[in-house]
């Protein structure tokens, strides 16, 4: 079964949504970190680590948003920014659990899924659209 090609008004919704979030990025990477930090303090025990997690946290959230921002239809690239291999390579080079990435992915995926929903309901209005 294939993709459902999104409506012009999906794809404007999601657009508008992607602006209003990417208008708060500093806010909400700061949220990502911190919420990061919290499951995985190592991240946070060196300038460098702390840095790097910033700084892939941003880089993927501003290209998955930029994305949508277009309103072209396609979806956002797929390709696996430098930022956060950056920062894979460094906690692989230092030995640290891999886990300790994949708690962080999903601490930021929450935190950045909460924002969505809230940017969401201020762009589409309530009703079928918005679900």
């Amino acid at each position: 079964m294939g993709a459902v090609a999104a409506t012009p008004a999906v794809i404007d919704q999601l657009g508008e949504t992607a602006e209003l979030m990417l208008a708060e990025l500093d806010r909400v990477c700061a949220e990502m970190d911190a919420a990061v930090i919290e499951v995985a303090p190592v991240l946070a025990s060196d300038p460098v680590l702390e840095a790097e997690l910033s700084a892939s946290e941003r880089a993927n959230l501003r290209r998955f948003l930029t994305g949508l921002a277009r309103r072209d239809g396609r979806p956002p690239p797929v390709d696996v920014p430098p930022e956060a291999l950056d920062i894979a390579r460094t906690i692989v080079r230092r030995g640290i659990e891999l886990e300790v990435i994949f708690y962080g992915y999903r601490r930021a995926h929450r935190v950045a899924w909460r924002h969505w929903l809230g940017f969401a309901a201020r762009a589409v209005p309530p009703g079928p659209g918005l679900v």
